[in-house]
């Protein structure tokens, strides 16, 4: 029997299992003394195993689809806050008080450029 059903099984070996169920489906007389080895209930744990890859996949495909739904609300968001501020800039100045509570800084907050000296290096 299985050593470790915390893992899933692997896809080489659970191919191997479909191989023997369908080979098993085709032995006639095939009457075994234990009834959850018979053909109705491996047929039946068959069919549940494809479901639940089903739902899987099909639950898989709805994740990504609201992966990406959350990144374009995201991108939304953001890009409307960064309208926003801009707005702000607009409305108030570069310089206001409303342009630093919204995380920007104020532009006498930079320092100014240092001028560079020119330096004569004309020899004779």
């Amino acid at each position: 029997m299985a050593q470790n059903e915390k893992v899933p099984v692997k896809s080489e070996q659970l191919e191997e299992d479909t191989d023997a169920y369908d080979n098993l489906l085709l032995v006639k007389g095939y009457s075994p003394r234990l009834e959850e080895f018979s053909i109705e209930m491996v047929t039946a744990l068959k069919d549940k195993l494809d479901l639940a890859e089903r739902n899987l996949n099909q639950t898989e495909k709805r994740v990504k689809e609201e992966r990406q739904n959350l990144i374009a609300a995201q991108w939304a968001f953001h890009n409307s806050i960064l309208g926003c501020k801009g707005q702000v800039i607009s409305q108030f100045g570069v310089d206001s008080n409303e342009i630093q509570s919204l995380g920007l800084k104020k532009k006498s907050d930079y320092r100014p450029r240092k001028r560079k000296v020119k330096t004569d290096k004309k020899t004779a």
